[in-house]
């Protein structure tokens, strides 16, 4: 079992009626929310803005890029789950410049990734569209490809059924690109789309059927994006258009469930045009699972995570408590709970999505933020936290958030501290209530485990 960790316990002795409650309980404030570890703000000499999320290397540690930094376009790191942070690759400009998307982790091991601008091109033409490239651990890179002009792809490459890796260009071309992980050589084998789906942002999501698909952030027949499939040799096809309804402008990639759906975000459109939760079928059905109304964030960009506790996790650049973004679980029907709002020291604008640690604990990047303003590596530990409590009418009410924990939160009474007992156990729901009859009758001590 997991009890609530010390150094965030709070003995607090509370009085109701004629008897005392002595309850463990987390620190509670005006902000009940969970608050992150900033492992690393970024200052700019180690880089800054970091955009996309963390991608967990098969050596158990963090690797992730930036968009800006000591070089001209941005950086490529590793960190620890400590916070030890190591620059491994400064991209210039011949080399590719401003590195929006993430890291893939390939078939042979090394790490794949786009740059939005530079290249061989950018002799020629001052800018450069973007390039592909590989890079170890140890921070060797190679250009696999430069873009001609103004492919600008911003994506987060995605590892195909057949081993080679996937990609989009949102310029000009506005492609979907292949690289032989073998040879290096890059194919764009859909083309001339630009007129069926404009600006696909987000990378591609394999799905159960062996087939990509992916989302454009406008196009379709209301101008407001569209979900896609495509097979590894180029049949393209649109599935759905996005209406304002269901959402607009995704730029987050799709997440796989289980029964060969796809749960995303859309950055905008919905109830109140702050974005949406939806989940969409093969068939192109969407069910929008949550509306974001700016309290409960705003302006989703990050994939999102799902859960070892079948919970899908992921952030909002902004909205929340203090603007500045949030973090938030939601169930699979689209029970929504914010678990963090940044407020700027903590970091700011969180436009990556989450992965979970080989620790089991869950790291992100804001883009702003931290201790100089320019971006932040965070920990969300992972296990049950007591969020509220207080007497109520039908007895003594506990209020618990189960983050990412796999088996059941329990919430256990003593009348001794000796002999604990469950006064209530709960499935690993987002957000959970025990109440304890007892406790209107006799003093009770309370503890929170986790199975």
């Amino acid at each position: 079992m997991n009890m609530l960790r010390p150094s965030k316990q709070l003995k607090a002795l509370l009085r109701f009626s004629n008897f005392l409650t002595f309850a463990i309980i987390l620190p509670l404030g005006a902000d009940a929310q969970i608050q992150p570890q900033v492992l690393v703000s970024f200052d700019g000499t180690n880089s800054n803005d970091p955009i996309a999320g963390l991608t967990l290397g098969p050596d158990g540690i963090l690797y992730g890029t930036t968009w800006g930094g000591d070089g001209v376009g941005g950086s490529a790191f590793r960190v620890t789950t400590n916070g030890a942070l190591t620059t491994l690759f400064a991209f210039g400009s011949t080399n590719g410049a401003t590195v929006i998307g993430g890291l893939v982790v390939g078939p042979d091991g090394n790490f794949y990734g786009t740059t939005d601008a530079g290249g061989d091109f950018s002799v020629a033409d001052g800018f450069g569209g973007g390039t592909v490239f590989r890079i170890t651990a140890n921070g060797d890179l190679t250009s696999l490809y430069a873009f001609p002009w103004s492919a600008n792809p911003q994506d987060t490459p995605t590892v195909g059924p057949d081993g080679n890796i996937y990609g989009t260009e949102t310029g000009m071309g506005e492609t979907v690109f292949k690289v032989d992980t073998a040879t290096g050589v890059l194919t764009n084998f859909v083309s001339s789309i630009s007129f069926e789906i404009a600006h696909p942002v987000a990378g591609l999501t394999v799905g159960s059927d062996g087939i990509l698909y992916g989302t454009s952030s406008t196009g379709g027949s209301s101008a407001n994006g569209t979900f896609y499939k495509v097979t590894t040799n180029g049949v393209f096809s649109i599935l759905a258009s996005f209406d304002g309804t269901n959402g607009a402008s995704p730029i987050a990639n799709l997440t796989l469930a289980e029964d060969g759906s796809f749960y995303g975000v859309a950055q905008s459109g919905g109830e109140f045009g702050k974005g949406t939760l939806f989940n969409v079928t093969t068939n192109g059905d969407f069910t929008v699972l949550a509306s974001f109304d700016g309290t409960n964030g705003e302006d989703p960009w990050g994939t999102l995570l799902m859960g070892p506790d079948g919970n899908l996790y992921g952030t909002t650049s902004m909205g929340g408590q203090f603007g500045s973004g949030t973090v938030f679980e939601t169930t699979t029907k689209g029970d929504l709970t914010t678990l963090i709002s940044f407020n700027g020291t903590n970091g700011a604008v969180p436009t990556g999505g989450l992965i979970v640690g080989s620790d089991g604990n869950f790291y992100g990047t804001t883009e702003a933020g931290g201790r100089f303003g320019a971006g932040t590596i965070f920990r969300l530990q992972s296990g049950a936290y007591a969020q509220s409590f207080g007497m109520t009418t039908n007895g003594f009410a506990v209020n618990v958030i189960n983050v990412g924990g796999s088996g059941k939160v329990v919430v256990e009474a003593s009348s001794d501290l000796i002999k604990w007992t469950a006064i209530q156990t709960n499935g690993p729901a987002a957000t959970m209530q025990f109440i304890d009859t007892r406790a209107k009758t006799q003093q009770q001590f309370y503890r929170t485990v986790q199975q």
